[in-house]
Protein backbone atom coordinates (compact mmCIF):
# COMPACT_ATOMS: atom_id res chain seq x y z
CA UNK A 1 0.00 0.00 0.00
CA UNK A 2 3.34 2.15 0.81
CA UNK A 3 4.21 2.06 -2.80
CA UNK A 4 1.39 2.79 -4.65
CA UNK A 5 1.85 7.21 -3.50
CA UNK A 6 5.47 6.87 -4.29
CA UNK A 7 4.62 5.46 -7.93
CA UNK A 8 1.94 8.15 -8.38
CA UNK A 9 4.38 10.89 -7.62
CA UNK A 10 7.14 9.25 -9.99
CA UNK A 11 4.69 9.00 -12.59
CA UNK A 12 3.89 12.38 -12.01
CA UNK A 13 7.48 13.73 -12.53
CA UNK A 14 7.50 11.42 -15.90
CA UNK A 15 4.25 13.05 -17.28
CA UNK A 16 5.58 17.05 -16.09
CA UNK A 17 9.00 16.29 -17.92
CA UNK A 18 7.20 14.30 -21.51
CA UNK A 19 4.47 17.41 -21.14
CA UNK A 20 7.56 19.94 -21.28
CA UNK A 21 9.13 17.74 -23.71
CA UNK A 22 6.55 17.46 -26.01
CA UNK A 23 5.69 21.57 -25.66
CA UNK A 24 9.76 22.48 -26.16
CA UNK A 25 10.12 20.36 -29.25
CA UNK A 26 6.71 20.43 -31.32
CA UNK A 27 4.67 23.34 -30.15
CA UNK A 28 7.38 26.27 -29.41
CA UNK A 29 9.15 26.08 -32.35
CA UNK A 30 5.55 26.02 -34.30
CA UNK A 31 4.63 28.86 -32.38
CA UNK A 32 8.63 30.66 -32.82
CA UNK A 33 7.98 30.46 -37.07
CA UNK A 34 4.34 31.91 -37.32
CA UNK A 35 5.43 34.88 -34.59
CA UNK A 36 8.14 35.44 -37.14
CA UNK A 37 5.79 35.36 -40.39
CA UNK A 38 3.43 37.68 -38.44
CA UNK A 39 6.17 40.15 -37.13
CA UNK A 40 9.00 40.04 -39.80
CA UNK A 41 10.58 43.10 -38.35
CA UNK A 42 11.10 40.57 -35.16
CA UNK A 43 12.12 37.65 -37.37
CA UNK A 44 15.70 37.96 -36.21
CA UNK A 45 15.04 36.89 -32.68
CA UNK A 46 13.38 33.87 -33.79
CA UNK A 47 16.47 31.46 -32.96
CA UNK A 48 18.00 32.98 -30.25
CA UNK A 49 14.56 33.48 -28.38
CA UNK A 50 14.10 29.68 -29.04
CA UNK A 51 17.32 28.64 -28.31
CA UNK A 52 16.94 30.58 -24.53
CA UNK A 53 13.93 28.97 -23.77
CA UNK A 54 15.06 25.19 -24.69
CA UNK A 55 18.01 25.83 -22.66
CA UNK A 56 16.04 26.38 -19.59
CA UNK A 57 14.55 22.87 -20.05
CA UNK A 58 18.30 22.11 -19.04
CA UNK A 59 17.70 23.53 -15.76
CA UNK A 60 14.66 22.07 -15.02
CA UNK A 61 14.89 18.56 -16.21
CA UNK A 62 17.92 18.71 -13.79
CA UNK A 63 15.54 19.50 -10.99
CA UNK A 64 12.96 16.62 -12.38
CA UNK A 65 15.85 14.32 -11.89
CA UNK A 66 16.98 15.30 -8.36
CA UNK A 67 13.20 15.07 -7.59
CA UNK A 68 13.51 11.94 -8.67
CA UNK A 69 16.33 10.65 -6.55
CA UNK A 70 14.76 12.80 -3.41
CA UNK A 71 11.84 10.24 -3.69
CA UNK A 72 13.87 7.47 -3.74
CA UNK A 73 15.33 8.43 -1.06
CA UNK A 74 12.21 9.19 1.01
CA UNK A 75 11.19 5.53 -0.13
CA UNK A 76 14.19 3.81 0.95
CA UNK A 77 13.78 5.51 4.19
CA UNK A 78 16.90 7.58 4.03
CA UNK A 79 14.72 11.20 3.74
CA UNK A 80 16.30 12.66 7.15
CA UNK A 81 19.77 12.23 5.51
CA UNK A 82 22.51 14.89 4.02
CA UNK A 83 21.67 13.36 0.38
CA UNK A 84 18.04 14.63 0.79
CA UNK A 85 19.52 18.44 2.00
CA UNK A 86 21.41 18.03 -1.08
CA UNK A 87 19.18 17.40 -3.71
CA UNK A 88 16.46 20.11 -2.09
CA UNK A 89 20.00 22.42 -2.58
CA UNK A 90 19.99 21.59 -5.94
CA UNK A 91 16.71 22.05 -6.47
CA UNK A 92 16.60 25.38 -5.25
CA UNK A 93 19.41 26.64 -7.37
CA UNK A 94 17.39 25.21 -10.79
CA UNK A 95 14.56 27.53 -10.09
CA UNK A 96 16.81 30.29 -9.79
CA UNK A 97 18.58 29.50 -12.60
CA UNK A 98 14.91 29.33 -14.69
CA UNK A 99 14.22 32.50 -13.04
CA UNK A 100 17.07 34.49 -13.72
CA UNK A 101 17.11 33.20 -17.51
CA UNK A 102 13.41 34.13 -18.18
CA UNK A 103 13.33 37.62 -16.50
CA UNK A 104 17.07 37.94 -18.53
CA UNK A 105 15.33 36.66 -21.55
CA UNK A 106 12.35 38.99 -20.67
CA UNK A 107 14.71 42.32 -20.31
CA UNK A 108 16.32 41.25 -23.51
CA UNK A 109 13.20 41.35 -25.48
CA UNK A 110 12.57 44.76 -23.83
CA UNK A 111 15.39 46.70 -25.00
CA UNK A 112 15.07 45.50 -28.28
CA UNK A 113 11.28 46.73 -27.40
CA UNK A 114 9.82 43.26 -28.70
CA UNK A 115 8.48 42.41 -25.25
CA UNK A 116 4.81 41.46 -26.55
CA UNK A 117 2.37 41.78 -22.77
CA UNK A 118 1.04 38.38 -23.49
CA UNK A 119 4.96 36.75 -23.50
CA UNK A 120 5.54 39.34 -20.29
CA UNK A 121 3.16 38.09 -18.45
CA UNK A 122 4.27 34.51 -19.22
CA UNK A 123 7.78 35.41 -18.46
CA UNK A 124 6.36 36.60 -15.17
CA UNK A 125 4.33 33.50 -13.99
CA UNK A 126 7.33 30.97 -15.03
CA UNK A 127 9.42 33.83 -13.04
CA UNK A 128 7.29 33.67 -10.22
CA UNK A 129 7.10 30.26 -9.81
CA UNK A 130 10.62 29.51 -10.37
CA UNK A 131 11.46 31.29 -7.52
CA UNK A 132 8.70 30.01 -5.24
CA UNK A 133 9.97 26.79 -5.93
CA UNK A 134 13.20 28.13 -5.31
CA UNK A 135 12.18 29.21 -1.92
CA UNK A 136 9.92 26.35 -0.63
CA UNK A 137 12.81 24.22 -1.69
CA UNK A 138 15.68 26.10 0.23
CA UNK A 139 13.02 26.26 3.16
CA UNK A 140 12.60 22.31 2.99
CA UNK A 141 16.41 21.87 3.13
CA UNK A 142 17.01 24.26 6.26
CA UNK A 143 14.12 22.66 8.07
CA UNK A 144 15.79 19.21 7.32
CA UNK A 145 19.12 19.71 8.04
CA UNK A 146 17.82 21.02 11.47
CA UNK A 147 15.61 18.33 11.63
CA UNK A 148 19.04 16.17 11.04
CA UNK A 149 21.28 17.90 13.55
CA UNK A 150 18.29 17.60 16.29
CA UNK A 151 18.28 13.80 15.53
CA UNK A 152 22.35 13.71 16.18
CA UNK A 153 22.08 15.41 19.07
CA UNK A 154 19.49 13.43 20.33
CA UNK A 155 21.29 10.20 19.48
CA UNK A 156 24.55 11.16 21.06
CA UNK A 157 22.27 12.47 24.70
CA UNK A 158 20.69 8.57 25.24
Amino acid sequence: MRKIPFWMLKSFLYIMGGVVMVLSLFWLPDIAKDSAVKFPEYSYLEKPVLFWTLATSIPYYFALFQAYFLLDLIFMGRAFSTASVSRLDKIGICGVIIALSYIGLGITLLLNGALHPGIMIAFLAISITSIAIAFFAKLLSTLLFEAIQYKAENDLTV
